[in-house]
């Protein structure tokens, strides 16, 4: 139950991180920056990628030139 709580914990943190800094630069989000700002915020690469691959299979992100770029939907 603990890993759910963290993962879900995570997963709100990853959209924050790509929604804002979509909205500050009006620009697609490199995978790079979102990495970084995740591992500031204590979440492992790892964990990150597999929220972000959940949450483009989910449809609530895009990879709009590829695997390294992001943009909420």
């Amino acid at each position: 139950m603990a890993d759910t709580l963290y993962f879900s914990r995570d997963t709100r943190v990853i959209l924050e991180i790509v929604k804002r800094v979509y909205s500050e630069t009006g620009e697609i989000v490199a995978l790079t920056d979102v990495l970084t700002e995740a591992g500031r915020a204590e979440i492992s690469k790892d964990v990150a990628q597999d929220i972000i691959d959940l949450l483009v299979t989910d449809g609530r992100l895009i990879r709009p030139r590829g695997y390294d770029t992001l943009q909420p939907v």
